[in-house]
């Protein structure tokens, strides 16, 4: 704790006003109730979502058990509304999207998920599927994790400077497809993209700053 704060002028740890931003694929929202009400509004939880089939895709699974690293995502949502019910602003990070078959639907129960449960993310971050170098895989085998299960084609993805990801054109149908799903949910949610060309936030109409890496 800071060693100038006070009760009465709590900004004295945090002059400039800045937030902490934790950034998570884990369920553990519990000790969140250790931290006092009248600071729970300078942190900000962001949880990285997808749809339970797509992580389980995507998000690494044990070698010997086969059962995935990381908690299911009915785990994170609940999750997600234990720390909005704390009162703490919750955001979502919905990257990377994979598209395997069926992926509309998939996307479709995931938004209605998080309306019926009552999470009100503040931000919807999304980014599609994009790697450097090969880095995921290098990753995964120095960890010791299977192969991913589905990932693009290798027609698929182009080369763009170090990186490589979908062709510009499948970019833009992949997020005005996820966005028309989440604003069909939540009419005014704030959505946004991630690390994407000024071509394509003008495409899908989403020109503007509302992301987790920047607020």
């Amino acid at each position: 704790m800071c060693a100038h704060w006070r009760p009465s002028s709590p900004t004295r740890c945090n002059p400039a006003g800045n937030k902490l931003i934790l950034l998570t694929k884990s369920a553990n929202t519990g000790y969140l109730a250790e931290i006092a009400p009248e600071h729970r509004s300078n942190v900000v939880v962001t949880f990285s979502l997808n749809p339970e089939g797509v992580a389980d895709l995507w998000e690494g699974k044990w070698p010997d058990t086969g059962e995935r690293i990381t908690p299911s995502i009915a785990r994170r949502l609940q999750a997600a509304r234990y720390a909005q019910e704390l009162g703490f602003e919750v955001r979502v990070r919905v990257d990377p999207i994979l598209t395997p078959p069926g992926w509309q639907d998939l996307y479709a129960a995931f938004i209605a998920d998080v309306h019926a449960l009552g999470i009100a993310f503040s931000y919807w971050t999304l980014g599609t599927y994009r790697e450097k170098n090969h880095q995921l895989d290098g990753w995964r085998e120095r960890w010791g994790l299977p192969a991913m299960e589905w990932q693009p084609g290798e027609d698929e993805l182009v080369q763009d400077g170090t990186h490589r990801h979908l062709r510009t054109e499948r970019r833009i149908e992949i997020y005005t497809m996820v966005r028309d799903l989440i604003q069909r949910e939540f009419a005014r949610a704030r959505v946004s993209l991630c690390k994407e060309t000024h071509d394509v936030r003008r495409a899908v109409a989403l020109c503007n700053a509302d992301c987790n890496c920047l607020r």
